[in-house]
């Protein structure tokens, strides 16, 4: 293949990149629409989505052409997210409403795909944050100015800011997201115009966090400081060979602090819910999540189906909008949608996907600033459905960084098997 053709796959994966991105981040709905209470308004499915992102799809399959033997590689490399989508894809065959998974599957299938192209396509994985900066900064300047410039920026029922997000709790998960991005830029910016610009966008981020109240994406942002805090306490103590001790002291400390608050002391802890204007319950969320394990027992090994239960007019769901009439999408924990939909058999696919994620990672001895997507994920995901939820962002972004770690790891493999080649033949 001539470089001209090479040039123009590239160019392909690299704008249905920049495009799906930016539908995922912005949507393809306009923005400052108010909230619903009737199930009826509700609807399944976005034509715009299907036919935005069924483009997208098919064009970053066609980048993927020249690609067929990398892809392979990656797949042999990787093995348990296809194993897991594979079971995904099994699911429709017992999902009482199988077209309604079909589309939903169609869209992780998708996501899948374009963070594949883009990968096999760039020199450095670190190419996609130029985009991410783009957006967010974007995304974040125009939902600070939305918040005190338009009604519709802050949400009605709650008085809650949500900006260019469709809710509150979205706007703290693309606040956190940006967050973590302009961290890490500025950690890297050498001119001081750069830097200026990164913590300009990172005060922006957290101001954004913060007024978002949502005490998911809140509690995910202390976590990250109280790990990296966690690091650096690891680097002091390494000269005096007792850094790790130190590390799981104090994870030991935390940890046993937080029961005994949770056995002996929810008074404090109810008091501190109600600051940020929570209850023990979560907003209702333990109420509904005890609704939700009736239903995984009756089908606890195989599940309902990939996203085959939050269907809006299902009997099932207008049932359970009699009781809780703020209308959920979702259980707002992401395991107890993956066990209630995918069975035990596709949690327990999951945790194999986590497991050889992290030890891949321990593996490679290499540090890499996408594995922080992975944990602000597998956090997020406990009060909030995030993981391999159709077009969700922090889906895409646990998906990009997933599959990251192995095409460089085979990237870099493939460079020292051309280094020793080189060797060889000079000899």
């Amino acid at each position: 293949m001539n470089e001209s053709n090479k040039n123009i796959y590239t160019q392909v994966a690299k704008i249905t990149f920049f495009l799906y991105f930016f539908f995922t981040l912005f949507g393809t709905s306009l923005p400052f629409r108010a909230g619903t209470r009737d199930p009826s308004e509700l609807g399944t499915s976005n034509v715009i989505n299907q036919i935005v992102f069924s483009a997208l799809f098919l064009t970053a399959l066609f980048s993927l052409i020249p690609k067929t033997n990398q892809i392979i590689a990656i797949i042999k490399k990787e093995k348990f997210l296809m194993i897991f989508l594979l079971w995904c894809t099994l699911s429709i065959i017992w999902a009482e409403n199988s077209f309604v998974v079909f589309k939903r599957l169609f869209q992780f299938y998708t996501a899948i795909i374009v963070c594949l192209s883009f990968l096999v396509h760039s020199d450095s994985i670190d190419d996609a944050l130029f985009t991410l900066k783009v957006f967010f900064s974007i995304f974040m300047i125009l939902s600070l100015i939305s918040i005190f410039t338009v009604p519709g920026a802050i949400s009605r029922r709650y008085n809650e800011w949500q900006g260019l997000a469709t809710s509150k709790n979205g706007l703290g998960e693309y606040s956190l997201i940006s967050t973590v991005i302009w961290i890490y830029t500025l950690s890297k910016d050498k001119s001081k115009k750069s830097q200026l610009f990164s913590l300009f966008m990172l005060m922006v981020s957290l101001f954004l966090l913060f007024g978002s109240n949502s005490l998911t994406s809140i509690s995910a942002f202390l976590f990250l400081i109280f790990v990296w805090f966690l690091f650096a306490v690891d680097k002091i103590f390494k000269p005096l060979g007792i850094r790790r001790m130190i590390t799981i002291l104090s994870l030991i400390f935390a940890g046993s602090l937080t029961v005994l608050a949770f056995l002996y002391a929810r008074e404090i802890i109810a008091s501190i819910f109600a600051l940020a204007g929570k209850n023990l319950t979560l907003t209702g969320r333990t109420d509904l999540w005890a609704d939700i394990m009736v239903e995984v027992k009756k089908h606890l090994l195989i599940g309902c189906g990939y996203k085959g239960f939050w269907i809006t007019d299902s009997p099932k769901i207008l049932k359970v909008y009699e009781t809780y009439i703020w209308l959920p999408r979702s259980s707002h924990n992401g395991y107890l949608d993956i066990l209630n939909e995918l069975g035990l058999i596709g949690l327990f696919s999951f945790i194999a996907i986590i497991i050889n994620y992290f030890v891949t990672l321990g593996k490679y001895k290499e540090k890499t600033f996408w594995m922080w997507f992975i944990v602000l994920a597998l956090i997020e995901n406990f009060t909030e459905s995030v993981l391999f939820t159709a077009g969700g962002l922090m889906t895409f972004m646990f998906l990009f960084a997933y599959l990251s770690l192995f095409t460089d790891i085979l990237r870099k493999n493939q460079i020292i098997f051309e280094q020793e080649m080189d060797t060889v033949y000079q000899k």
